[in-house]
């Protein structure tokens, strides 16, 4: 693992684990001159030690940052189907109120609209078929529609 590769991907979240290994690495150049073999050896192993925790700690860190994300999409999911389901039981209410029919289709409009169903949508209609002819449609409610469709 090349740690001042590592050093510019995260500046400081390792920065003084890299610059622990920097000071094993001067330490171990100073000993290769010396004659004792064992502290060159132990130094060698703490060193590889040490970038091997790095190693698992970065590691864990990306597992750490994935699951983060997860649970965030996890809670955006939770989220939005609470504000359907909350939705569905707020037009069923307005179905059950005793208002009249076209009143009932301009209030579930405005419900559907104004919990953003439909994203970045603000405009919409409710159309059935017409009661008598099964082959012509009408729109019963409407909400800012163009003009022009609503001729």
């Amino acid at each position: 693992m090349n740690h001042k590769t590592d050093k510019t991907s995260q500046p400081s979240l390792f920065q003084h684990e890299h610059e622990m290994l920097d000071k094993m690495n001067l330490i171990i150049k100073k000993h290769t001159k010396n004659p004792d073999k064992q502290l060159r050896d132990d130094l060698a192993y703490m060193q590889n030690s040490y970038k091997n925790t790095i190693a698992r700690i970065e590691s864990l860190s990306k597992v750490n940052e994935l699951i983060q994300s997860d649970l965030n999409v996890s809670k955006n999911n939770t989220e939005k189907f609470f504000r359907l389901q909350q939705t569905v039981s707020n037009i069923l209410m307005i179905s059950l109120q005793p208002i009249p029919f076209q009143q009932q289709l301009n209030e579930i409009l405005n419900e559907i609209l104004s919990k953003n169903i439909i994203k970045n949508q603000n405009s919409g209609c409710i159309i059935l078929t017409h009661p008598t002819d099964d082959n012509l449609i009408e729109m019963y409610a409407q909400k800012n529609m163009h003009p022009d469709i609503l001729k």
